[in-house]
């Protein structure tokens, strides 16, 4: 998912020091992702009085490559610390390949446009 991600992001780039930006930008959005989604979620209650509820916030959280990589270890017998709520850990290998699918075809897509 990382790879796809990357991919896509940088497929399009006429310089290598956006494409490193970006790709380290990706990265650090995926650790600190929770806490982004935490603060957006005060925000728009506090803010835009829009009341999100645990459960909504929690399945925004699993859309995380990260965090789908570690509910997707339960499929193979692995668990680990789970830090929203419950869910199979199928729904963290529909996320992977999410992200994978989307991410290899944006790169294509993107890749087809540029000039070598």
């Amino acid at each position: 998912a990382f790879v796809a991600a990357t991919l896509a992001l940088t497929a399009g780039s006429a310089s290598t020091t956006l494409a490193t930006a970006s790709t380290y930008a990706f990265f650090v959005l995926s650790l600190f992702w929770p806490i982004v989604v935490s603060v957006a979620a005060a925000l728009a209650e506090s803010e835009l009085g829009v009341d999100l509820a645990s459960s909504t916030v929690d399945a925004i959280v699993l859309g995380s490559p990260l965090f789908a990589y570690g509910n997707a270890l339960g499929v193979v017998g692995i668990q680990t610390v789970s830090t929203s709520g419950q869910s199979s850990p199928w729904v963290g290998v529909v996320v992977l390949a999410a992200w994978t699918g989307l991410g290899f075809a944006l790169a294509a897509a993107r890749f087809g446009r540029v000039d070598l």
